[in-house]
This record gives structure tokens, C-alpha cells and sequence, in this order.
């Protein structure tokens, strides 16, 4: 959805307004932060908008590749011997 640039200035404006109008400092703040918000959303609909305009490199995506065993060979395990120590209880993961 894009939004005109007309509206969020006049909306700028309206709030600035409000602000001088105000005179507690609690509301002016709320008032500058709605500014803000204002400024961020033109600000970032004006980039996408850039974004959009711009065109996309076309590139040929390549096929992923997979790590793959040599045909006839099973696949290589990792041998370690359990350690050995005096107050374990057996082969259990928890034995510290």
C-alpha cells in the first residue's frame, strides 16, 4: 500500500500544531514522537519505492550440491575408545 506524501505531510503538520499548541511537556513529547513516526513511514515507503524501481539481476541458480559416498564403500565411522576412569559406572553418556 503506498502512501501519499501529501497525507503524511499534512499529518506532519497537524501534529506539529498540536504541539505549539500544548504546553505541557508530556504532550509535546508525545506530539514529536508522532512527528517522527510520520518521517520514518515516508522515509521508508520512499525506499521501497526505490527498491522496487530498481531491476533484479537475472542469474541462472545452480543445482545444490550433496556430499556423497563413492559407490561401494560404506561410510567411515569415527572410533574412540571410552575413557576409563575408577568411579564410572559403564558405557552411559552420564558418566563423568
Amino acid at each position: 500500500m503506498t502512501i501519499s506524501l501529501t497525507k503524511v505531510l499534512e499529518q506532519v503538520e497537524l501534529e506539529v500544531n498540536r504541539a505549539k499548541q500544548t504546553t505541557k511537556i508530556s504532550e509535546q513529547r508525545e506530539r514529536l514522537a508522532a512527528i517522527k513516526s510520520l518521517c520514518e513511514l515516508a522515509l521508508a515507503d520512499e525506499r521501497k519505492s526505490e527498491v522496487e524501481r530498481q531491476p533484479f539481476a537475472t542469474t541462472t541458480p545452480k543445482a545444490p550440491t550433496f556430499a556423497t559416498n563413492v559407490v561401494g564403500q560404506p561410510p567411515q565411522t569415527i572410533q574412540t575408545k571410552p575413557m576409563a576412569e575408577s568411579d564410572a559406572n559403564g558405557d552411559s553418556i552420564f558418566d563423568f
